[in-house]
């Protein structure tokens, strides 16, 4: 009997323009109405999944930022893992020798320590990975509506960072060319104490080594007496693979990256076409 349903949004449940469908939508609070728990778990921060929560009258308790935050139902913080100053330091000079211009993410602000033009580079190379259809125009205006961009707060230094109290909780970077997304990735890894994960083949998400999805959710389930078979988890990116090695019902959309369809319990239809939704139908 499930009991628990756990959901990536981008690329999983939510549709390729950023929307969660009717079907969906419906098959969520059809789950709720049976007393089975929603949960939403994303590489996303709070100030850019509020609004769609709120568009859409969602109820549920949120694994934000891979894990490096959770909140509950009634939108309380319950627990934060942020990657240390020190590392956060070791980490973005790394990055910027890769040549990016990292974001660096907290509950509800995206920081950079660099200018006008290059934070508008690094939001582009983002909406270009989210939207790889779109046209240079299109993401032009996609950007100036984003609320990545329209939350973004330009910091003088990275010691400012730390004398305002913003916690490093993640940080996303985006290029293209996946040979340099490789390169990164490795080394990033060697650095030791942090998790390297991706939503899409072109972007690189980098947290505190504790702060990971699969983690978070076992944590939860054993203060709540839930066991791993009684829990449904939903993902298309490698941000998702500590839940699919963790938990035995798990779900990959036909448009989730190869490494996740390939540890997947099913393959259920894309997140065009409802495939969270259609799942949950099936199951509760």
């Amino acid at each position: 009997m499930i009991k628990l349903i756990v959901s990536d949004m981008d690329g999983t449940f939510l549709n390729n323009h950023q929307e969660i469908s009717e079907y969906n939508l419906n098959a969520l609070k059809y789950a709720q109405s049976k007393d089975v728990e929603f949960m939403i778990a994303t590489g996303r921060n709070h100030i850019s999944i509020k609004p769609l929560v709120e568009k859409y009258g969602i109820h549920c308790s949120c694994m934000l930022m891979n894990g490096a935050e959770f909140r509950d139902s009634r939108d309380q913080v319950q627990k934060k893992i942020p990657i240390s100053y020190e590392k956060g330091k070791e980490l973005l000079d790394l990055l910027e020798r890769q040549g990016f211009y990292p974001e660096i993410m907290d509950s509800d602000g995206f920081y950079t320590i660099y200018g006008e033009e290059e934070a508008r580079i690094s939001m582009l190379g983002r909406m270009r990975c989210l939207r790889p259809d779109a046209s240079e125009t299109e993401l032009e205006k996609l950007m100036n509506e984003s609320v990545f961009f329209n939350s973004l707060i330009r910091l003088k230094s990275y010691e400012e960072l730390q004398e305002r109290g913003i916690l490093f909780s993640k940080t996303i970077v985006f290029n293209q060319d996946t040979a340099v997304i490789a390169d990164t990735k490795k080394k990033v890894m060697e650095l030791g104490g942090l998790a390297v994960t991706s939503s899409y083949p072109t972007n690189v998400e980098i947290n505190d080594i504790h702060a990971q999805k699969g983690i978070a959710l076992s944590e939860y389930i054993a203060e709540r007496g839930i066991k791993k078979e009684e829990v449904m988890v939903f993902g298309d990116g490698l941000n998702d693979y500590s839940l699919f090695t963790e938990f035995p019902n798990s779900f990959a959309p036909e448009n989730a990256m190869e490494e996740i369809r390939n540890i997947a319990s099913e393959i259920i239809e894309s997140n065009e076409n409802n495939g969270v939704g259609k799942t949950i139908i099936r199951y509760i």
